[in-house]
């Protein structure tokens, strides 16, 4: 299963405004389960920020896989090099 995190979704939404954005995050919203950003998520992102150095989207994305047992497909070269990170190159 493909999950996005919510502040994904909304970077996509920005990236590609020469589109339908709502089109789009439906697209998003049919092929993955979107995962919400709540406390404990947001305490866990910002560890991840601290310990690891990474802006706040990243630490974000980051937190979210992990706490949910999955690999992090990322071709960011902050991410690249993490625990359960694959980076497409």
């Amino acid at each position: 299963m493909i999950l996005t995190p919510t502040i994904a979704v909304r970077a996509f939404k920005y990236l590609r405004e020469s589109k339908d954005p709502k089109k789009q995050v439906e697209y998003i919203k049919q092929r993955s389960k979107v995962i919400g950003l709540d406390p404990e998520l947001a305490t866990a992102a910002a560890r991840h920020a601290v310990n690891c150095k990474l802006a706040a989207a990243d630490a974000i994305v980051y937190a979210t896989a992990l706490a949910n047992k999955s690999a992090l497909l990322a071709c960011d070269e902050h991410l690249c090099g993490l625990e359960s990170v694959e980076c497409l190159k």
